[in-house]
């Protein structure tokens, strides 16, 4: 759990694992590594439940120049964790038609509109916690819209870039815990509508 790939041949010999439920790696940023990373999620597409990637924060300012593509997803995963830079077009990879998500852990990264939108589609997601996270968007407000994030029981928002969170009616219906620890907030809106909020 959580090893650093000493090369990037050992990420493409994980893939040969077909019984592998929890694969947790720290990788280095660099093409080759990215690649075979990829490669062994593919591989593993039937049987990975559970996904933990980490890149080193030193150096996560922009991911080399890679196709970023998965030959197949991993239809059965339930938990994603990612932390360091995910580049535009990272994140989509694993939230984009992955139906099984219950649990996405992102931390010390970027997001941006479209980002929440793919997590917002996702229609088993219970957990979601965002830490230190970069808002792109240029309005700083986290807003959760009518029917999405459906099944969503437990939200943390910890020390991001974050000023506002709104909940529109019908927003989150099943939110039963939240906690937002961030020190530029201006207002949390529309809490008076979770009704199921303990």
């Amino acid at each position: 759990s959580n090893v650093t790939a000493q090369s990037s041949r050992d990420l493409k010999d994980i893939g040969k694992l077909w019984q592998l439920r929890k694969l947790g790696v720290v990788i280095n940023n660099n093409s080759s590594y990215l690649k075979n990373l990829l490669r062994a999620i593919s591989d593993l597409h039937e049987c990975l439940c559970s996904l933990s990637i980490t890149l080193p924060t030193s150096t996560s300012q922009e991911l080399p120049e890679v196709s970023l593509n998965l030959k197949h997803q991993p239809k059965l995963l339930e938990s994603l964790s990612i932390s360091g830079t995910t580049q535009e077009g990272f994140l989509p990879l694993f939230v984009k038609d992955v139906n099984n998500l219950v649990k996405v852990t992102l931390s010390s990264t970027s997001l941006n509109q479209n980002n929440l939108k793919d997590l917002a589609r996702l229609p088993k997601l219970q957990l979601i916690r965002l830490r230190h996270i970069a808002f792109t968007s240029s309005k700083r407000e986290l807003i959760f819209k009518r029917d999405e994030f459906i099944s969503l029981k437990y939200l943390l928002v910890e020390g991001s870039t974050f000023t506002k969170v709104s909940f529109r009616n019908g927003a989150a219906c099943m939110l039963e815990k939240m906690v937002l620890s961030f020190t530029n907030m201006e207002s949390v809106s529309g809490v008076e509508g979770l009704q199921k909020l303990e």
